[in-house]
């Protein structure tokens, strides 16, 4: 009867002994890997914010207007013969 008890704990001590850390560490990737898919969701969602602004400034290049100030501020582009100034703000 006491050998019983003595094999049955030695055998439960080596179980727990040989997974324990296995569990632990499984844990930590787990963590590890919401960390990460909560950085892609917020990569995600600053990309579909992009892709809806270039939809938007695609949706305008119809508008004249919408055209002349997207070259002039994106592509820094002018007009032949036109000066540019600068306004300095202290």
């Amino acid at each position: 009867m006491k050998y019983k008890r003595f094999i049955v704990i030695f055998f439960s001590s080596i179980v727990v002994f040989a997974f324990i850390p296995r569990i632990y560490r499984s844990y930590e990737k787990i963590t590890k890997l919401n960390i990460e898919l909560i950085s892609l969701k917020e990569k995600k969602d600053t990309l579909n914010e992009n892709i809806r602004e270039y939809e938007r400034d695609i949706k305008n290049l119809d508008s004249e207007f919408y055209r002349e100030k997207l070259v002039r501020e994106k592509l820094k582009m002018v007009k032949p013969g036109e000066k540019i100034y600068k306004v300095l703000i202290k």
